[in-house]
């Protein structure tokens, strides 16, 4: 049934054509997995690509935000066994498509770690500066 939609989609990443990935791109076909092969026993020896990576792979941060926006699964593991955001510091994407793409668990923590910081730096120095005399 997703079959059509799914090569339609892929082909459209592979385009880089955002009207049909906004128009085959859906909750279902943004996780589907791709088989790079054609007949049905050769799919057995290969592992897997997904839209995500194959948009990161291309370089496409519009492409990506659409996949995103449509639930693409930002966890899922392709064929190499990296992660989107993996892919994307390998291939040394820009700041923004990595920030896309990182997993909310480790947002997470860069927040709270620049949390800390700021804390610190807001209670902590004007102290120092007064234990110390430091003007």
């Amino acid at each position: 049934m997703h079959c059509m939609e799914e090569k339609q989609l892929i082909t459209a990443i592979k385009d880089d054509n955002i009207t049909d990935v906004k128009k085959f791109a859906n909750n279902t076909t943004v996780n589907m997995p791709h088989y790079h092969c054609y007949l049905k026993d050769e799919c057995l020896l290969h592992k897997p690509d997904y839209p995500l990576h194959m948009a990161v792979k291309h370089n496409q941060p519009t492409i990506i935000k659409e996949l995103i926006k449509q639930g693409a699964d930002k966890g899922l593991v392709n064929k190499d066994g990296k992660i989107a955001y993996q892919l994307a510091q390998e291939y040394k994407h820009t700041r923004t498509i990595i920030n896309l793409l990182c997993p909310d668990d480790i947002k997470r923590v860069y927040i709270a770690q620049h949390l800390s910081m700021a804390f610190i730096m807001i209670f902590f120095i004007p102290v120092l500066k007064c234990y110390y005399n430091i003007t």
